[in-house]
């Protein structure tokens, strides 16, 4: 089982260094650099962390090809994988709807988005295969078809922290290729104190569990919580307390991952028995250095 966190939300450049450094000295296998489109630009910063750490693994994404077509990020990886070795991974995905919008991009709707989300990893794995260029392609995914079609590339990224609900990755990719990888993506926080981390993940949770098809609501039982949260940020454009409340806490938990230390190393063991091979801890815990701290001791207690 692999660890990784995704830095590069809110806090600077040199903090992300800091940040992977430390990470990296704890044990964590793979620093992923999000990519936000009003923020820090991915690649450079990826260039960045790779300058200053040693060895891990570094992923840039999710990387949205309404931002990013093909060939730009077929031209980053080429030059990030020339100039410091076969450490880079990159995760496709559809991206967030209404940060896309801030910037004013406009997203496709239904099955257009995972078309184009699918045909863009497609370009940039038959991209690496050409050139003998050693670097993974993932799929960003919740729902079937997005999850099938990560069986052409590498790997996928599932957004659910619930293990009953992640089955149906393990499910549907039963006879997946040697050396694909299914790992999670999670919203996440850790600390000593296991309510505070439940809250400091809720607004990210409710961002991921609104992306949920109706399909996907219907499968987990969870229309009734989703459907009107749904519409009601389709109609203010944003998300609110009450539209929090709305989902409620308990369903949000089965979005994101707020525990404490010795919470995070069963989930780890408990997801690796479920037949994950990563584990990807998303914001907001990095944009808490004491929250990075924790992680990282969290990390080396997990494997005294």
């Amino acid at each position: 089982m692999e660890w990784g966190v995704a830095l590069n939300v809110s806090e600077t450049v040199s903090t992300t260094i800091d940040s992977a450094v430390i990470l990296e000295e704890a044990g964590f296998d793979q620093i992923w650099i999000t990519d936000y489109p009003s923020d820090r630009y991915a690649p450079v910063v990826a260039a960045a962390v790779a300058e200053a750490t040693t060895g891990c693994k570094i992923g840039l994404g999710l990387l949205s090809p309404y931002l990013y077509p093909a060939g730009h990020i077929t031209q980053m990886l080429e030059t990030l994988i020339l100039t410091y070795g076969p450490r880079f991974s990159v995760l496709l995905g559809p991206g967030d709807r209404y940060a896309l919008q801030r910037v004013g991009v406009k997203q496709d709707r239904g099955t257009i988005v995972v078309e184009r989300v699918i045909e863009t990893a497609l370009q940039v794995k038959q991209f690496l295969v050409e050139r003998d260029l050693q670097g993974r392609v993932f799929l960003g995914a919740q729902g079937p078809r997005m999850i099938d079609a990560s069986e052409r590339v590498d790997g996928v990224l599932l957004n659910y922290t619930d293990l009953e609900m992640a089955r149906l990755v393990t499910e549907r990719l039963r006879t997946r290729k040697r050396g694909f990888i299914m790992g999670l993506f999670p919203p996440s926080h850790v600390s000593p104190d296991a309510q505070a981390s439940r809250e400091s993940v809720l607004f990210a949770s409710t961002m991921v569990a609104l992306g949920l098809t109706r399909s996907l609501q219907k499968k987990f039982g969870l229309s009734e919580r989703i459907g009107p949260a749904s519409r009601a940020v389709q109609e203010s454009g944003r998300v609110t307390k009450e539209i929090i409340d709305t989902v409620g806490e308990d369903t949000l938990h089965r979005f994101g991952l707020g525990v404490t230390g010795p919470q995070l190393c069963r989930y780890m063991k408990d997801a690796e028995a479920y037949g994950y091979d990563l584990v990807v801890l998303g914001p907001p815990l990095c944009m808490s250095s004491q929250a990075v701290r924790y992680a990282a001791e969290a990390r080396r207690a997990c494997v005294e």
